[in-house]
């Protein structure tokens, strides 16, 4: 997605210009309000809208063991904190781009192991002695 000039506006001279100018995305969003000197720094690309998931795509989609609580649009990359259900019924505070990119995949807490269970289990000949 790009960005371009809204038609009738005048260019400032001054590259570092602090101004605001109207832009048109090419995703179909009409005049949105960008900074000149980030468009021609290349800082500003797009609306910001481009790349929003929608309210759907999270009700629809796990990752992993994890299902956010809440859905809303969100964009992939979003460093926000959401609450997350996993699959053991634990809730937890995790950022949305820590989910959608794979590193998160779970609560962290699904994966124990029981005290009970290292209380019966041998490990050779050895068991623990206070688990």
């Amino acid at each position: 997605m790009t960005l371009k000039l809204s038609k009738g506006q005048i260019v400032p001279k001054n590259r570092s210009s602090k101004e605001y100018m109207l832009f048109d995305c090419s995703c179909g969003n009409k005049s949105v309000s960008k900074k000149w000197r980030n468009f021609i720094n290349e800082k500003s690309r797009s609306c910001g809208n481009c790349n929003l998931l929608s309210k759907e795509y999270f009700e629809k989609t796990k990752f992993g063991k994890l299902k956010m609580k809440y859905p809303e649009a969100y964009c992939k990359g979003s460093n926000k904190k959401v609450e997350w259900v996993c699959d053991c019924g634990k809730e937890k505070s995790i950022r949305i781009c820590s989910v959608t990119s794979g590193d998160t995949v779970s609560c962290g807490n699904c994966n124990l192991l029981s005290k009970e269970y290292f209380e019966k289990t041998k490990f050779g000949k050895l068991k623990m002695k206070y688990p």
